[in-house]
């Protein structure tokens, strides 16, 4: 069986969503891992007889191919993530695709059979994963859905926090300025981004072999209402700001790449309407500086609705 699930996570202190190389030690600090290891541990508990193996679905891994992943130092059970996100970065919406035995699944659920599938993995990988990881849904859906190619928009968010107080309960969530941004003018910039283009300077891969052709389908700059606040006191003179970027695909830190060259304009180092220039050039030291990642987050996957629900 295929299921889609939607996650949330903290990526403070874990090194990305992706894991890294067979029986990297690090694999332990990335989201993917971790999934992973709770998905495995929960099929081990349930593990096949001998006997003839079940008919695998279309996409789903082999017996083998388990076997083959988890004596190259991977978990048995592999999941896929809509996109990567870097070190640091978080996620309110992030969508991962996986495979899963149902025989074995229905042994695993033991007492619990009478619930629905999605309910008892939503439940089990809540009980057992960090507490900076949620399943906040999941799904079974059809064995074409691939988590990743089928997504059709992607939206990052990017928060600043403008003033001189940082806002030490949610600093670890947004990028604090000190100086005063001219909207006005980072909204006429954003404006000359949208469309197709090669970002080229907007990715922070030099020897990317790929195309750099991306649609920007929407960049939405907003001051949040109401003063910034520090727990309960209103810190006079700051504000919180929010971009949102929709697009059909990002290249290496892209948004952060974005956003950095956005507050330079909106500092008055850069004109907006230099954005065409900086897209011409293909050059990645004529753009902005890389914000930080901690401001940046993952809100939401976008998938055509028969690719989400269909299930046979």
């Amino acid at each position: 069986m295929n299921f889609r699930m939607t996650i949330a996570y903290d990526g403070t202190r874990y090194l990305g969503f992706q894991r890294l190389g067979p029986s990297d030690p690090g694999n332990e600090r990335t989201i993917q891992y971790k999934l992973e290891t709770v998905l495995s541990r929960l099929l081990e508990s349930s593990a096949d007889k001998p006997g003839v193996p079940a008919k695998q679905a279309p996409g789903q891994p082999t017996a083998q191919g388990q076997h083959t992943a988890a004596a190259a130092g991977w978990p048995a059970v592999q999941v896929t993530g809509s996109g990567r996100t870097d070190a640091g970065v978080h996620a309110l919406g992030q969508v991962i695709s996986v495979h899963l035995p149902e025989e074995r699944l229905r042994k695993a659920m033991g007492q619990a059979a009478s619930e629905d599938y999605g309910t008892f993995l939503t439940d089990y990988m809540n009980r057992y994963l960090p507490e900076d990881i949620a399943v906040l849904s999941c799904e079974p859906v059809s064995d074409r859905f691939h988590a990743r190619y089928n997504a059709i928009s992607k939206t990052y968010r990017y928060t600043i926090l403008e003033g001189t107080v940082p806002d030490v309960f949610r600093q670890k969530y947004e990028y604090r300025v000190e100086e005063k941004l001219d909207l006005s003018a980072m909204r006429q910039a954003a404006g000359l981004l949208l469309g197709e283009h090669d970002f080229g300077s907007f990715c922070a891969n030099k020897h990317m072999k790929k195309s750099t052709v991306r649609h920007l389908q929407a960049i939405e700059i907003r001051e949040v209402p109401g003063n910034a606040a520090c727990g309960t006191a209103v810190v006079r003179g700051s504000r919180r700001i929010e971009i949102d970027f929709t697009g059909d695909g990002f290249l290496q830190q892209m948004v952060r790449i974005l956003t950095g060259t956005l507050i330079e304009v909106g500092k008055g180092v850069r004109p907006a309407e230099s954005m065409p220039e900086l897209l011409a050039a293909l050059n990645r030291e004529k753009a902005g500086y890389t914000a930080p990642a901690k401001g940046l987050c993952l809100v939401r996957v976008e998938y055509e609705n028969k690719e989400t629900v269909e299930y046979e």
